[in-house]
Formats: C-alpha cells, structure tokens, sequence
C-alpha cells in the first residue's frame, strides 16, 4: 500500500481535527483487503479546471488491509480510482456483500491507458467442505 502525506500549494502539511498528519493511502498490486462496510464512499468537490467550473468525485473505501510484504493495517481509508470505485459498485448491485469477501488488488492491461491497478474478489483456493467430507466418528 502506498502511503503519502497531503500537502496543501504552499507546501504546508495537512493535519486532522486531532493534529496528526493527513496521509492518503492506495492500493498497489499484492495488496489483499476486507473492506468495512459494504459500501464506496463518493465525495463531490467543485474545482475549476482551466477557467471552467466542475464537479471532481473522490471515491474511498474503509478496509482492513494486509499489504504484500505482510504488513497489516486495521482500519484504513483507501482512496480508490473511478474505476476502482465502479468495479466494487457493480459487485453491490449484484448483491455481493463486499464486508463478507477477500479482495486482491492486481495489475492489468489497458489498451489506451497501458499498466492500471484493478480490485477483485480472491479466487477460493479449495471448494467448500459438505457435511459427507467429515467421518463420523
């Protein structure tokens, strides 16, 4: 997981209400998570961009994350990317409770933006045990 400190146009460090420094975590491939709750957060900001008014969304996501190298983070807010952000929303719409999966975070291949950062359910690795599986004893 990369992690940076947020900094404002005059170079200043952000702080939380409590004084601690304002860091922004992401996700990189080899990263597995459970996320919190089973929802994505979306925030709508309006900025100008090139002299025009409009509205920026920041997507994140409340998780518990265990990083590659084995590090594990408890409760974290991860920003996600749009599409980040739209791939976890369709698993919503079709039902999938994303609080009750493990996720895996992967590189793919994008034909016009090349190397991106995808999030999808891990694979199981066994099929599940039935009640025939277990000897009596």
């Amino acid at each position: 997981m990369e992690s940076k400190t947020l900094k404002n146009k005059q170079g200043e460090e952000l702080t939380t209400k409590e004084g601690q420094p304002l860091v922004e975590h992401k996700f990189q491939p080899g990263d597995e998570f459970i996320p919190l709750y089973n929802s994505v957060l979306e925030r709508k900001n309006k900025a100008v961009v090139k002299g025009q008014e409009k509205t920026i969304s920041n997507y994140s996501l409340k998780c518990k994350v265990k990083e590659e190298n084995g590090t594990v983070h408890e409760e974290v807010f991860v920003a996600l990317t749009p599409t980040q952000a739209k791939s976890l929303q369709k698993k919503i719409d079709a039902g999938v409770e994303l609080n009750q999966n493990l996720f895996t975070v992967y590189n793919y291949e994008h034909e016009e933006y090349g190397t991106c950062i995808g999030v999808g359910m891990k694979s199981d690795r066994k099929p599940a045990k039935e009640f025939t599986d277990f000897k009596n004893s």
